[in-house]
């Protein structure tokens, strides 16, 4: 009811242009539609973590909704380490991507954390493993983003593929969706050059992160939401000064000793 009527104005064309696909938002010239950017005054302070979850190679993207501008973006990679155990190297390892995006989350100041939702395809054989490694990504991505009060949510990998490709037919061409994600990436600098410096046949975790972060910046209401921490949890809680559970826990456990000597 506040606000003014050009902006009022400007949130009808971002709704336009949302309903008809990002591959037509793209060709607007979304990036730099000042309109745009005014209309999403509501998410101004919002900042969006995306991820493609994955113990082995995970990729993950930042993105501002206000203007759905892509900040940053890279591919995580682990190898198993042969001296160990199964079990203990999955756990060493997925301790390290739960670090890794704790780090990621303070860096950029992350509201909400977006991930792909969990799809087990490919040969049968397989999906067991890719089952444990999405399974535990999917965890370590959760666990800090209880650990920071933030949001997270999910979204279903053709729902999105779908959105950046609207006019497919009944399958959607994912070299199509690439080739879509690639050329607005290249908009941007630094994530231009970031995606530039990943192996090519690589980048397709990095690229789906990036879709994901678009969708939900762009369709928040079409997100699968998990859970809603913002309003019990303001912004100004994840600044830099914030440590982590694992740092958090070490102090308590200096403090005590303190006290018991």
């Amino acid at each position: 009811p506040h606000r003014s009527l050009r902006a009022r104005r400007a949130l009808g064309v971002m709704r336009a242009d949302v309903c008809h696909g990002f591959a037509d938002v793209q060709a607007s010239g979304l990036a730099r539609d000042t309109a745009v950017r005014e209309s999403r005054l509501s998410v101004k302070d919002s900042v969006i973590l995306a991820i493609d979850p994955g113990l082995g190679t995970f990729g993950w993207s930042v993105v501002d909704p206000a203007g759905a501008r892509v900040i940053a973006l890279g591919l995580r990679l682990s190898e198993p380490t042969a001296s160990v155990d199964e079990h203990t190297d999955r756990a060493r390892r997925i301790d390290a991507q739960a670090d890794a995006v704790a780090e990621l989350a303070r860096r950029y100041q992350i509201t909400e954390i977006a991930l792909e939702s969990m799809s087990f395809g490919g040969a049968p054989k397989a999906r067991f493993a890719m089952a444990v490694s999405i399974c535990l990504s999917w965890g370590a991505a959760a666990g800090v983003a209880s650990s920071f009060g933030i949001d997270l949510s999910a979204v279903p990998p053709k729902r999105w593929e779908r959105a950046v490709v609207p006019n497919a037919g009944k399958r959607v061409n994912y070299d199509q969706v690439e080739s879509a994600v690639t050329a607005y990436v290249r908009r941007f600098q630094d994530p231009a050059v970031q995606l530039a410096q990943i192996a090519k046949g690589q980048r397709n975790h990095a690229i789906d992160s990036v879709g994901v972060g678009l969708f939900a910046a762009l369709r928040p209401h079409q997100v699968e939401v998990i859970c809603r921490r913002r309003s019990r949890s303001p912004r100004k809680h994840l600044g830099p000064a914030m440590v982590s559970r694992r740092a958090e826990h070490e102090a308590a456990d200096q403090s005590l000793s303190a006290r018991t000597t």
